[in-house]
Order: C-alpha cells, then sequence, then structure tokens
C-alpha cells in the first residue's frame, strides 16, 4: 500500500510540474514586443475578416508580468496616442488596465487581442 501512495504521489508531483513548465513555457513566448499587423471589426453579422493596417502601434509584455503599449490597449483602433499600460495573467489570457480587461490567445509568433466593443473586434500582433 506503501509503494502504491509513493507512485501516486509522484505521478502527482509530475502532473503539477508540466503544468506549470507549460505555463512558463507560454509566458516565455509572450514576453517581448509586439506590432499591430491587421484589424477585424465585425459588422454583427459574423462576415468582419482581418484587414491588413498601417498602424505603428506596439504592446510590449515584460518578464515581471507588466505590458506597456504605444496606444490605448482598450482601443482596438490601433490609434497611437498617449501610451498605456497595465498587468497581464498567462493564466487567464488576459491584459488588466484601469480601463478594461482585454483577453487575448497566441499561436506561434502571432497575438489575437478581443477588444470590447458593440460588435466583434479583433487586433492582430505579430512579434
Amino acid at each position: 500500500m506503501k509503494k502504491v501512495f509513493i507512485l501516486l504521489s509522484i505521478c502527482l508531483l509530475t502532473l503539477c510540474s508540466c503544468d506549470n513548465e507549460d505555463e512558463n513555457n507560454a509566458a516565455i513566448d509572450l514576453v517581448g514586443v509586439w506590432e499591430l499587423k491587421e484589424l477585424s471589426i465585425d459588422p454583427g453579422d459574423g462576415s468582419g475578416t482581418f484587414e491588413t493596417t498601417k498602424s505603428s502601434k506596439i504592446i510590449e509584455f515584460k518578464n515581471d508580468g507588466t505590458v506597456i503599449s504605444n496606444g490605448e490597449i482598450c482601443d482596438v483602433f490601433g490609434e497611437v496616442t498617449e501610451g498605456s499600460n497595465g498587468v497581464y495573467s498567462i493564466e487567464n489570457l488576459m491584459i488588466m488596465t484601469t480601463l478594461c480587461q482585454v483577453r487575448f490567445e497566441m499561436s506561434g509568433n502571432e497575438l489575437i487581442m478581443f477588444n470590447l466593443c458593440d460588435e466583434p473586434c479583433k487586433a492582430k500582433f505579430r512579434k
């Protein structure tokens, strides 16, 4: 019985350490400067597609859990204005600022932010 308990404990520890490792790897992939490349603003019928933008908006994720931008993080339109900042959670895939919370997802060298709009709005960034 003691051997079974030890074996189960080792398996549980292994599973827990894998989750932390995956989260750490995701954080490492996220850290860095991302440039806004495409915007998608849906008219409300699901027909919205990503369109190239010439915006110079960037967003930078730092190792310490903070995020900064040369534009307003909460604004999907890519305007470069006064900068803004906040914190991010890799666990919840959220950026939190004093004005909003923005959900994001990552796939390879692309980061998609889902901003709050009357209709679905997305901003695609590339590293």
